[in-house]
């Protein structure tokens, strides 16, 4: 998306909503909703905070309408793209034009900043505008697995699901970092990785079955380690900036004074939080390098439990992809670089398995994989079917087109 060109001033263009709704998702996208103001918004169209509201009764509004333009305009473009014939799948062949994956690629590309924010900030819409933007979203996932059933007739209704979303999250994945990849070159690409998993097989783990994982299980004895499972839970429900302490205290039924007996602050709760999930990630690659006999093999490990940790902790997933942005500068940038290692190790790896992969291409195929992982745990009726995590990890393989385990 192109930056907004605000109008003179003292002027009164035809468009106004238009370049207000365009100057706030570039805003929400850079800054983050609870970060941007009515104010600057005002300042990207050259008018007064007030006149925002004759068209807008508040911020939250605005988001609203973001998001749901955008939900109507990847339906369309979901509706649009034709997967019939063998262009539609496997490898870049009748990929380059206006319809098919690559369609979906460039439209996500082209609109990058509103699927980042659907992916951020939907915690921040009112309960009713939450329930109406997940309902269109639900339209798309149902429109792509149809169009897959229609090519795959062989897989039962649970799987065109699953490896419909699966695709999805695969096509928005460049929504959340840049590449140095050429725009028809990484359309072409990422197009080329949805299409792989929309050919893919799932593994007879994986079922279908409701497992009832979502259900509450039992807190820790410790106070602060209770203490911060809650309070990663209600940041994910509600966001950081929405939390207070006293709501986390309020979750164990204390007083909130006590809670600063185990943290000095609300920022310091979240530091420790995304800092778990940082190290946990850290000891995975060091303990999997340790042991593996190859390149391969250890990739195969680290997607596997890169699948079961996204699964198992949704909640601290949501706050590593959506409350980085939330952190004290120094502790941000110390985690952003832990997530830009994270994605470099496994792409270095899979530049081993295929020396003649590019490093820019293997690091947008990582990107992806860790998308698809990211977006099934955050989606509850997705993770909660027997086999996910495994599914994941077999949908990452083949669209990396790793060999068969073994060989």
């Amino acid at each position: 998306m192109t930056s907004v060109l605000p109008p003179a001033r003292r002027t009164r263009p035809p468009n106004r909503r238009e370049l207000i709704l365009a100057a706030a998702t570039e805003l929400f996208a850079a800054r983050g909703y609870e970060y941007a103001g009515m104010s600057e918004i005002a300042e990207q169209v050259a008018v007064q905070p007030s006149a925002l509201y004759r068209h807008f009764a508040g911020k939250e509004q605005l988001l609203a309408e973001i998001l749901s333009q955008g939900a109507a305009s990847l339906l369309a473009a979901v509706s649009a793209a034709d997967l019939a014939g063998t262009g539609g799948l496997a490898g870049t062949g009748g990929l380059a034009g206006t319809g098919g994956l690559a369609g979906l690629a460039g439209f996500v590309v082209d609109n990058r900043h509103v699927t980042a924010l659907m992916g951020r900030e939907v915690p921040h819409l009112g309960e009713d505008a939450r329930a109406a933007l997940r309902s269109e979203l639900a339209q798309v996932g149902r429109l792509l697995a149809a169009k897959i059933g229609a090519r795959r007739p062989e897989l039962r209704e649970p799987e065109r699901e699953f490896v419909a979303w699966s695709a999805l999250a695969v096509l928005q994945s460049p929504s959340f970092y840049r590449t140095e990849l050429p725009r028809t070159e990484f359309c072409a690409e990422i197009a080329r990785l949805a299409g792989r998993v929309i050919a893919a097989r799932l593994p007879a783990e994986f079922t279908g079955e409701r497992t009832g994982r979502g259900r509450p299980g039992l807190l820790p004895h410790s106070r602060r380690e209770a203490l911060l499972a809650q309070a990663i839970a209600l940041f994910a429900e509600r966001t950081y900036a929405g939390v207070g302490i006293e709501d986390v205290a309020a979750s164990l039924g204390i007083a909130g004074p006590s809670v600063y007996n185990h943290f000095r602050s609300k920022s310091e709760i979240l530091v420790t939080a995304l800092g778990r999930g940082s190290a946990c990630l850290s000891m995975q690659v060091a303990d999997t390098l340790a042991t593996a006999d190859g390149p391969e093999a250890a990739l195969r490990a680290l997607i596997g439990a890169y699948a079961g940790f996204a699964v198992g902790h949704p909640a601290l997933i949501d706050l590593m992809i959506s409350e980085i942005r939330s952190l004290p500068e120094g502790d941000r940038e110390a985690a952003l670089t832990a997530q830009r290692d994270y994605v470099a190790e496994l792409a270095r790896l899979l530049c081993q398995v295929d020396p003649e992969r590019p490093a820019a291409v293997a690091r947008v195929q990582v990107h992806a994989a860790l998308m698809m992982a990211n977006d099934v745990a955050r989606t509850p009726h997705l993770r909660d079917q027997a086999g996910s995590a495994q599914a994941v990890a077999s949908l990452c393989a083949q669209m990396l087109a790793l060999g068969s385990p073994g060989t």
